[in-house]
């Protein structure tokens, strides 16, 4: 959830950037336009990775177990940060103000939240809520790769389908975020 609270901040920028007229100046240069949208992107994917680098360090002192092997904790951080900073784009081309984009991020991170089992296990809801949190809530199927790692000992061909989702989810959110995004 904090990571998704960060990366969601892109809207805020982007909308920012179009407000104070830094995408129409950042236009005239010999840059492709797609470039220019990417940097603002991997700037947030990066402070996302290194929230989520912030966060695990923090449990690893704690005595958290995070399974057998570190490194499929780091490709399904790196995948699930990779699709909520597309969500960000998504986002981003919804809004018009900045108080828009903040109000929308903050809603779309604390409702997702709870609904993908960030807050309680999603195995202790309703059916219809385990459900529900699956189809809009990408934290939802991050949630059952990292409880399969630490709980059951999922190695990393036991993770992919999970890994697979969040990638179709991060698909979506692009695709659709990059067809809906101007620069006015």
């Amino acid at each position: 959830m904090f990571v998704m609270m960060n990366v969601l901040g892109v809207a805020q920028s982007m909308v920012a950037s179009r407000q104070n007229w830094t995408f129409q100046r950042l236009i005239v240069m010999p840059v492709p336009r797609w470039a220019i949208v990417a940097g603002k992107l991997a700037a947030y994917y990066a402070t996302g990775v290194v929230s989520f680098l912030i966060i695990v360090g923090v449990g690893g002192l704690m005595n958290v177990n995070y399974g057998d092997n570190p490194v499929n904790v780091v490709v399904l951080a790196l995948v699930y940060t990779l699709t909520v900073t597309a969500m960000g784009l998504l986002l981003a081309t919804f809004t018009r103000t900045l108080g828009q984009a903040s109000a929308i991020s903050t809603m779309v991170s604390i409702v997702l939240a709870p609904l993908g089992g960030a807050w309680w296990p999603l195995e202790v809801t309703p059916q219809a809520m385990n459900a529900v949190g699956h189809v809009v809530s990408p934290i939802a199927w991050a949630m059952d790769a990292f409880s399969g790692m630490i709980y059951y000992g999922w190695q990393f061909a036991d993770i992919v389908p999970y890994l697979g989702i969040l990638l179709l989810y991060a698909a979506v959110f692009f695709g659709v975020g990059v067809w809906r995004f101007r620069y006015e």
